[in-house]
C-alpha cells in the first residue's frame, strides 16, 4: 500500500511540473529586480514598511529580489497555471487594495512585462 501511494504522488508530482515547465522562468532576478523598480517608479520598489521603519540587513533592491524569488517558488510548488507575472501581481501589486486609492494597481503587470521586454 505504501508503494502504491508512493507512486501516486510521484505521479501527481510529475504532472504538476509538467503542466508549470512551459511557463519557464526566462528573466533572472535582477531583470525582474528592475522592471519593478522601473514600473513603481521609486527606490523602495514599491515594498511598503511601517513609517519609521528600514530594513537594517536587506536593501530594497534585494528585499525585491527575495520576493520575486519566494513568489515563484510558491507558483511552482502549488502548480499555479497561466503566467508567473500574473501571480506575482495579483500578489506584489493587487488590484483594490486599500493603498491604491488612484486604481493604478491594475497597469502593474503590464508596466512590469514592458520593462521585462526592453
Amino acid at each position: 500500500m505504501r508503494a502504491l501511494w508512493f507512486y501516486l504522488t510521484l505521479a501527481l508530482m510529475a504532472l504538476c511540473l509538467s503542466g508549470c515547465e512551459d511557463l519557464a522562468f526566462s528573466a533572472t532576478l535582477d531583470q525582474w529586480a528592475d522592471a519593478i523598480h522601473h514600473a513603481e517608479g521609486n527606490d523602495n520598489y514599491g515594498i511598503l514598511l511601517p513609517r519609521g521603519k528600514r530594513y537594517k540587513h536587506t536593501s530594497y533592491t534585494q528585499a525585491c529580489k527575495n520576493t520575486v524569488k519566494h513568489l515563484y517558488r510558491l507558483w511552482i510548488v502549488h502548480c499555479h497555471h497561466g503566467l508567473f507575472i500574473n501571480y506575482l501581481g495579483m500578489v506584489y501589486c493587487p488590484v483594490g487594495a486599500s493603498n491604491d486609492p488612484q486604481g493604478l494597481n491594475k497597469y502593474w503587470i503590464d508596466n512590469v512585462r514592458y520593462w521585462l521586454d526592453k
